[in-house]
């Protein structure tokens, strides 16, 4: 198989998002069926290692549950990226940022797969998405081409 080619068992990525156009008003009542709450996502960006400033990229960010969670670790200085393929699912993370009056999240209708940013990013979220995705390894080629260099501490040698 081409590293283009989609995933024999899967949708296709045009099916995915016209299926998640269609459940996405009611995908918050649909949420407990896929067993990640809370604590989950809360552990999940606590091991992104993030801090105030940085930039998030959530890849399949959906109607932005877990934007809660990413906007706390970046703090008002930083920025969180939520990308997604299905307009009606952008819709609904669109009316959470309003309803919390988030300044510092951005919203990219975008295949990940062609992901395109305008930043660095220090850290990447992958939920549910990665396994939903017909072929998920050049949305991660993609996502890994997004990160900004590690931060290393200077090497100082002394004479």
């Amino acid at each position: 198989m081409s590293a283009g080619a989609e995933h024999p068992t899967r949708r296709s990525q045009s099916a995915n998002t016209r299926r998640y156009d269609r459940i996405a008003r009611s995908y918050s009542t649909l949420e407990p069926l896929y067993l990640i709450f809370p604590p989950a996502r809360r552990r999940a960006v606590a091991a992104l290692g993030l801090k105030a400033g940085d930039t998030v990229l959530e890849i399949g960010a959906g109607s932005g549950r877990n934007f809660p969670y990413l906007v706390e670790a970046v703090g008002p200085s930083g920025t969180v990226i939520g990308v997604d393929a299905s307009p009606g699912m952008l819709a609904e993370a669109r009316k959470l940022i309003e309803r919390h009056g988030w300044s510092n999240v951005q919203l990219l209708h975008q295949d990940a797969t062609q992901l395109e940013v305008d930043r660095d990013v220090d850290g990447v979220l992958f939920s549910l998405s990665y396994s939903a995705m017909p072929e998920p390894r050049p949305a991660l080629a993609q996502a890994w081409s997004a990160c900004a260099p590690p931060r290393v501490s200077p090497f100082w040698t002394w004479a």
